[in-house]
């Protein structure tokens, strides 16, 4: 039959389509992370408003599915193998605590179940429901998810995003949570730990500490090239981080890590212009105290709020759930960072103290004194004791 002998009422009808999916499910299969995906779906009654959808995946973790391009404000079927129960639940945000269940009169005939191959121990979880077509049409976009491994109710290990054509029987697939975004995730993490953790701090011990440099430009040559390849390599993972949302259809800027990272890298914006636009350091007026008082007081906030967010991020349950083994090994990282920072900024302040000391005990310069026959140094080394050494 033809697509203008199946429309329910309410249903715009696009023009010469063949239902291929009303006696048979039709069936798209994707590798999603490291499992295979299997999405099933029939229009019934030959396109009068309703359709039944299978997701198979090859493993015994919690599945599930919903209707739109992002999985926050949607609305999904998960089985949770936790509960033995198939419910609707309203995807309020991205923690756990925000999947709210609820009951839609929309699904219905909802179940699930396992089949385990006893030979290999394999296990194959199947979701089975029935929805009504209103308010979304023929042409759809899909959410699928899967969870950890075991009756584990945790954030998703991998997901994919399909436009679905549902007379045709054609699914495309939009987005999936493969390599890419996952690589993103670590290089984002890499890259604002190692430039915030280690690089910028560098650049300001070097600015604090410049008079225990023998040359008086080397702390300024260290300063500017530690500062301006942190501002680098920091946009370059905020950079990528962005996109990676982007490409999974994630929202900006809706939890405290990217709202703080948001506004390091503006502040960080600031300050690198700050140091472009310096007034002479001589004579040092109005302006150059001015512009000194701001780059300071901005850099020592930037650093402090941004070494702050690298801890947010990495406790974030997102990064605790699903790159645990990564997380931890930032974390180590992130750790040795401060231990090497702190070794770095004793040695200066002890290297400063040793010269105040020196400057209110200072040690008298050899003189040289004409005796006859035998010219000699006396140097005066012990004011405390006032004992005279001659070295001949």
């Amino acid at each position: 039959k033809t697509y203008y002998q199946m429309i329910p009422t309410g249903l715009p009808p696009p023009p010469h389509v063949i239902c291929s999916c009303c006696t048979q499910f039709c069936t798209k299969e994707i590798k999603v992370g490291e499992e295979f995906l299997s999405l099933s779906w029939k229009v019934d009654n030959h396109g009068q408003g309703s359709a039944t959808f299978r997701l198979a995946a090859k493993t015994n973790s919690w599945i599930g599915l919903g209707f739109g391009t992002q999985m926050v404000n949607s609305i999904a079927v998960i089985a949770r193998n936790d509960v033995s129960n198939v419910l609707t639940y309203k995807l309020e945000g991205r923690s756990l605590d925000s999947i709210v269940s609820m009951k839609d009169p929309k699904y219905n005939t909802m179940q699930y179940f396992q089949i385990r191959d006893p030979s290999t121990n394999a296990c194959q979880t199947d979701l089975v429901f029935n929805r009504s077509l209103q308010g979304i049409g023929y042409i759809v976009d899909i959410i699928v998810a899967y969870g950890p491994n075991g009756n584990l109710w945790k954030i998703h290990k991998g997901q994919a995003v399909f436009k679905v054509k549902l007379l045709e029987g054609v699914a495309n697939t939009v987005d999936f949570g493969g390599d890419l975004q996952e690589s993103s995730v670590k290089a984002h993490a890499i890259l604002m730990t190692f430039s915030w953790g280690f690089i910028m701090p560098l650049g300001i011990l070097a600015s604090i500490y410049r008079a225990r440099f023998a040359k008086r430009t080397r702390w300024f040559y260290l300063h500017r090239f530690s500062q301006t390849l942190g501002v680098v390599l920091s946009t370059i993972g905020f950079t990528m981080i962005v996109i990676a949302k982007k490409n999974g259809r994630e929202t900006h800027w809706d939890d405290n890590h990217s709202i703080i990272g948001l506004a390091v890298m503006i502040i960080a914006g600031v300050v690198a212009i700050f140091a472009v636009s310096r007034p002479a350091a001589e004579p040092e007026g109005l302006c150059r105290a001015v512009w000194k008082f701001l780059h300071t007081k901005f850099g020592y906030g930037v650093q402090i709020l941004a070494f702050a967010n690298i801890f947010i991020g990495l406790k974030q349950e997102y990064m605790q759930e699903y790159f645990q083994d990564f997380t931890e090994n930032i974390q180590s990282a992130t750790y040795v960072q401060i231990i090497v920072i702190s070794a770095i900024f004793l040695f200066l302040k002890c290297l400063e103290l040793k010269a105040i000391a020196d400057s209110e005990n200072p040690v008298s310069i050899p003189t040289m004194i004409n005796s006859g026959d035998d010219d000699y140094f006396s140097v005066s080394s012990n004011e405390h004791s006032g004992e005279t050494f001659s070295h001949y």
